[in-house]
């Protein structure tokens, strides 16, 4: 496994207002800031869990465009280092409103495959996430941008069907389409993204810049209880299926409603920064989960990270 990225921190990283306590040391190695502990997280904030490194010979971290959209419009977030501290349990997200799950390169193998299957989200990951969905007393949202997260955990290669997962079939409604087994498409930067007029994307057309050193993304269908939206367009003005499915219902346990999105054109290669700013507060927004005013000075030494 590769070490976590260059000019960035070995840890948690937390940007709230709030009063957090927090076991630093500074000055480590390749002048990386190491914390170990960090308390007290609100319950409106936001956990960006990056895990862009399993299965990953050379990963690339695309980090910054979450953070870029978090701090453009002021929300608390924290950020989970998967591959330092593997997968959060559910006493790890049960404070947070909302997580955006992010994989990067990772998850190119189908979930059958018996050594690289389920790496973008383990099963019991997935567990994980559909008891944090299904529990409390607020509304919970998880988006999940990544480009192979569903051909990594519901395909089947073997007779070109989906398997059944209680995440992706019952909570958010993805229908596996047998073009993601037949006729892969390879994106670039003529292509692009077409809204239908949802609360997302709106009607507008947004330009893709293919982020990623790879390609032959996931495409998408709803059935009960998903939606769809943000529809592939190639630059002869096809369609070639979504790249969002979303859904939300009541929860079967806690109170408030549960709240999922799967962006398999991950936020990275979505239109300029501005652009991807508004899609995810969009998506915050539409989960319930509400801004935390965070004054610049909480921010100085993660911005630092990113320069």
């Amino acid at each position: 496994m590769s070490a976590y990225k260059n000019t960035t921190a070995t840890c948690i990283l937390t940007a709230i207002l709030l009063s957090i306590t927090t076991t630093a040391t500074l000055g480590a190695e390749n002048g990386l800031i190491e914390t170990e502990t960090i308390h007290l997280l609100p319950t409106s904030s936001v956990l960006l869990v990056s895990d862009q490194v399993d299965g990953v010979a050379d990963p690339q971290f695309f980090d910054e465009y979450y953070v870029s959209a978090m701090e453009y419009y002021g929300y608390a977030y924290t950020i989970w280092d998967h591959n330092a501290l593997g997968s959060p349990t559910i006493g790890d997200i049960e404070p947070y409103s909302a997580i955006i799950w992010y994989t990067g390169n990772s998850g190119q193998y189908p979930a059958d495959d018996p050594y690289f299957g389920h790496l973008t989200l383990s099963l019991g990951e997935e567990r994980t996430l559909e008891t944090y969905l299904n529990t409390g007393d607020q509304d919970r949202l998880l988006v999940l941008s990544g480009m192979w997260i569903a051909w990594n955990c519901i395909a089947n290669s073997d007779d070109h069907t989906q398997f059944y997962s209680p995440l992706f079939s019952a909570l958010l409604g993805l229908s596996y389409i047998e073009d993601n087994f037949t006729d892969w498409i390879h994106v670039d930067d003529d292509w692009a993204l077409e809204g239908v007029g949802d609360q997302f994307y709106g009607t507008s057309s947004y330009e893709i810049i293919w982020a990623s050193d790879f390609n032959y993304p996931d495409q998408l269908e709803a059935v009960f209880p998903g939606d769809a939206t943000a529809i592939w367009k190639d630059a002869d003005e096809e369609h070639h299926h979504y790249s969002c499915v979303y859904a939300c219902g009541e929860k079967t346990i806690g109170s408030g409603e549960y709240n999922i999105a799967l962006l398999s054109c991950p936020i990275e290669s979505i239109g300029d920064q501005e652009e991807r700013n508004e899609i995810l507060h969009n998506l915050l927004m539409w989960g319930g989960t509400h801004l935390i005013n965070i004054q610049p000075t909480s921010l100085g030494w993660i911005k630092s990270l990113f320069r």
